[in-house]
């Protein structure tokens, strides 16, 4: 059988700190765990109301990011939408 290979994404700790900075969202130092590394956002920037560790960005070891909030109203937003959501609430893009 032939191995399946993860691609590898373009994304680095430094590009996801300029990310978070670009849209002035606040958050704790990065946290390695086992996927890669994680941000806790403090607020959420989706929904102020949402507090503690559950709002989060991580970046996995292969350089792919992705936001997390286990707040009802964010469960299921992926990496995708998120940018969305923030260019939609300040006017600016990130690239």
């Amino acid at each position: 059988k032939k191995q399946v290979r993860q691609r590898a994404g373009d994304w680095t700790p430094d590009k996801m700190e300029s990310f978070l900075a670009f849209y002035s969202i606040d958050y704790r130092p990065p946290l390695e765990i086992p996927a890669g590394l994680l941000w806790v956002l403090t607020p959420c920037p989706l929904n102020a109301g949402h507090v503690g560790s559950s709002p989060a960005v991580i970046l996995t070891k292969h350089g792919w990011p992705k936001f997390a909030c286990k707040h009802n109203s964010c469960t299921g937003i992926k990496w995708s939408a998120f940018p969305k959501h923030l260019y939609l609430a300040t006017g600016k893009w990130f690239s």
